[in-house]
């Protein structure tokens, strides 16, 4: 059975495994002032935080619309067996929602599953990364919309966040708000926890802050890979990753937060995304 996985801009997965494993990103629109922006099409994702960093225009995003899903939906399924689409929390926006009506109300004689996925990033990433794997070895597509859903209550994400302040006007933090009580100069720890942030602690500076994360990562004992996701300091994501000790070296992968989320959360954002046994 030939089976399409899709997901959307928001997720994390480096481009080298998107090609690899045959995976369809449906992109978030990145507009600057008057100029529409995709990352990895028109733009390359270093260019983008560039202009969006230096840039006095408005800057907005824009998450797939249902059209888009529909002709993506449509395409995939005249060369596949079917299409299981996996995409950003509904926690976080009304797209899956959305992509989910869509492929409820087309006439189609090929399954068509769009898979909530409760996390967001790197977190999403893993989960479409399993699947687009499984369907790569010619599993069965409920099989794989079986296992994808039990990996769900398997992934550990949490964030240290530069400053509370982007992620409050974003509209997305969810249980976290509670940080915005707080004084701003703290550096907050947010966890995903059934598709919406939730606060972890708040730390006086950023080296506390990465040694909380630290400590986290490093006490999931049945941790067996590891995204360390970033969006404007790479070294710094490098020293992080190899201080992880339970997960094997080859097991953590160094990624590039897409710019959906990265120019809206502001500078400094470091993630860590983990696939537990």
């Amino acid at each position: 059975m030939k089976i399409k996985i899709m997901t959307d801009g928001s997720t994390d997965i480096p481009q080298s495994t998107i090609e690899e494993l045959d995976i369809t990103v449906i992109p978030d629109h990145i507009r600057i002032g008057e100029q529409d922006y995709i990352a990895n099409d028109n733009i390359t994702i270093d260019e983008l935080y560039e202009l969006a960093s230096n840039t006095e225009e408005i800057v907005t995003t824009t998450q797939p619309k249902p059209e888009e899903f529909e002709a993506a939906f449509t395409s995939a399924s005249k060369n596949y067996d079917g299409v299981i689409c996996i995409l950003t929390s509904s926690k976080f926006s009304m797209m899956c929602k959305n992509a989910q009506a869509v492929a409820a109300k087309m006439k189609k004689s090929k399954p068509i599953t769009v898979i909530d996925s409760k996390s967001i990033s790197s977190g999403t990433g893993i989960l479409v990364i399993e699947a687009a794997k499984m369907a790569k070895d010619g599993a069965d597509f409920d099989d794989i919309v079986e296992k994808i859903e039990a990996l769900r209550e398997k992934l550990s994400v949490t964030f240290v966040l530069d400053s509370i302040e982007p992620i409050e006007k974003s509209g997305r933090l969810g249980k976290a708000s509670i940080f915005t009580k707080a004084l701003i100069t703290l550096k907050p720890l947010v966890t995903v926890v059934d598709g919406e942030f939730q606060p972890v602690t708040q730390e006086r500076t950023r080296k506390k802050a990465l040694e909380k994360l630290l400590d986290i990562v490093n006490n999931i004992k049945d941790g067996e890979e590891a995204y360390v996701t970033f969006n404007t300091r790479p070294e710094e994501a490098i020293e992080f990753a190899k201080a992880i000790k339970p997960i094997k070296a080859n097991k953590i992968v160094i990624n590039r937060l897409n710019p959906a989320l990265g120019i809206h959360g502001g500078p400094g954002i470091l993630s860590v995304a983990i696939k537990r046994k």
